[in-house]
């Protein structure tokens, strides 16, 4: 086993207070764009929380001004693109924010850029990490080729390189910024190579006596590796013990038999990996889902530690929203007359909407296939065709396919919020909504084939001799 030669003492910080933090940017590429900041929630289940809202004015400058209390990694997007930079309370910054060169690939989504910071300070959170980055990054490059070589060559340049660090950064009094190089170095030991930690030793080296760190990224994204499918990878004893909590619904039962586990001695952790854990259960068929649904509920009110209860409550929202039978989420989108739309707009029909990108090819080859089925179905059946990318009307009417549309078009009234509520991922994307608000399909049946060579037509039927009251 290899000598440790890298340990930084972390503190737990403080409770801190609400500080001021202004951020000015220039977007000259952005005009009249939105730009919205946020920050995750919590790293399980990456439930964002928007901070702040502004709009890239006619001079390209936008500015948000607003209290943060920690230091934290967020995300802001300026139209579709987007950026991520850590926020300090009480700093303040000036950024450039690029458009899209002619030689980035295309993605009608976004684009993650990166910002330019102008007079960043020494001591700022971006720099020390920027600066960290760029250390890390050249050690990677002449040094991860050798992680193969039988000698050993790979871990023992990855400990002087530790304590390098160790010594470089032995006076900086950020809790955040050691608890992220801590665990960036983490990432590395995490590569196989010869002479490599075992997983009980690297346990033992990073997270046994490190302070569960909700809001820092670099340890998050370690704890969600390092346990992914914990649950399969304890002892057959401690498995079974792990299914009886879970088919007697019982978040007691489940937590004591984790903790006959070695790395689960740490009640905040271990609570945190076993809602992490019901989490990945959900779509294994051999767990009842209502079970894991009770549980997270529970866990949501009663769990031992505030922020698990937090994660609990994100969770299960994120696993049981938009599923059939759920309630649809309370958009709001504008047609091009100017018409605010919403699900109560048609309070007696279905409502089938469709979310494209304008310029997408498979979208408009589905417009063209959804005109027969409007025709057939347009008394029964709301039809919503949603132009994510917002066009303008002009745009519309010079397109051969979208012009012709006869039933309702329209875009959002806020972009990223209704990406967020249907969890828009990739398009196009179907969502089918009954009179009554709840969900039906989501994704729903498009009007191409699927493998079974089924499409939304054959619900339509259904919907159809429902409304007409026609037997079976």
């Amino acid at each position: 086993m290899r000598k440790a030669f890298f340990l930084f003492l972390v503190v737990l910080p403080l409770l801190s207070v609400a500080q001021l933090i202004q951020l000015k940017g220039y977007a000259p590429e952005y005009i009249g764009k939105e730009v919205t900041l946020s920050k995750i929630v919590d790293y399980i289940s990456y439930n964002e929380e928007v901070i702040a809202r502004a709009e890239v004015k006619t001079d390209s400058i936008f500015e948000l001004n607003f209290f943060f209390s920690s230091t934290e990694k967020v995300r802001l997007q300026v139209g579709k693109n987007y950026a991520f930079l850590y926020l300090q309370p009480g700093a303040s910054y000036e950024i450039y924010f690029p458009g899209s060169s002619k030689y980035d690939p295309v993605h009608p989504e976004g684009s993650e850029m990166e910002l330019l910071f102008r007079s960043l300070p020494k001591q700022d959170i971006n720099y020390k990490i920027l600066e960290f980055d760029r250390w890390l990054t050249a050690f990677i490059g002449e040094n991860f080729h050798t992680k193969s070589m039988a000698d050993g060559q790979f871990g023992q340049k990855l400990d002087t390189l530790k304590m390098n660090m160790q010594k470089y950064y032995s006076k900086d009094t950020s809790s955040f910024f050691k608890t992220t190089i801590m665990f960036r170095l983490a990432e590395l030991d995490e590569a196989s190579y010869y002479g490599a930690r075992s997983e009980l030793e690297r346990f033992d080296h990073y997270l046994l006596h490190h302070p569960v760190s909700y809001d820092n990224d670099a340890y998050m994204d370690y704890v969600n590796k390092f346990f992914k499918d914990f649950f399969e990878r304890t002892s057959m004893e401690i498995n079974n013990r792990i299914y009886l909590g879970v088919l007697k619904a019982s978040p007691t039962l489940l937590f004591n038999a984790l903790g006959q586990d070695y790395r689960m001695k740490n009640l905040r952790l271990r609570e945190m990996v076993m809602i992490k854990g019901l989490g990945e259960l959900y779509y294994n068929p051999d767990y009842p889902q209502t079970n894991i649904s009770r549980m997270l509920d529970s866990l949501s009110n009663h769990a031992l530690f505030a922020h698990n209860k937090i994660i609990a409550k994100n969770l299960k929202q994120k696993l049981t929203n938009l599923v059939p039978g759920s309630p649809s989420p309370r958009f709001a989108v504008v047609d091009y007359a100017g018409e605010e739309i919403s699900p109560s707009s048609f309070p007696a029909k279905y409502k089938y909407i469709q979310f494209i990108l304008s310029e997408s090819v498979t979208g408009k080859n589905e417009v063209e296939l959804m005109k027969p089925m409007y025709t057939k179905y347009g008394n029964y059946v709301e039809f919503i065709t949603v132009l994510v990318d917002e066009p303008d009307a002009e745009t519309l009417q010079k397109d051969p396919v979208l012009s012709t549309i006869s039933w309702t078009l329209a875009k959002p009234k806020n972009e990223s919020d209704i990406k967020e509520q249907f969890n828009l991922r990739t398009f196009p994307h179907y969502v089918l909504i009954d009179p009554d608000g709840f969900i039906v399909g989501n994704p729903a049946q498009r009007p191409s084939p699927d493998g079974q060579y089924e499409t939304i037509d054959k619900t339509f039927f259904e919907i159809y001799k429902v409304m007409m009251k026609i037997p079976d």
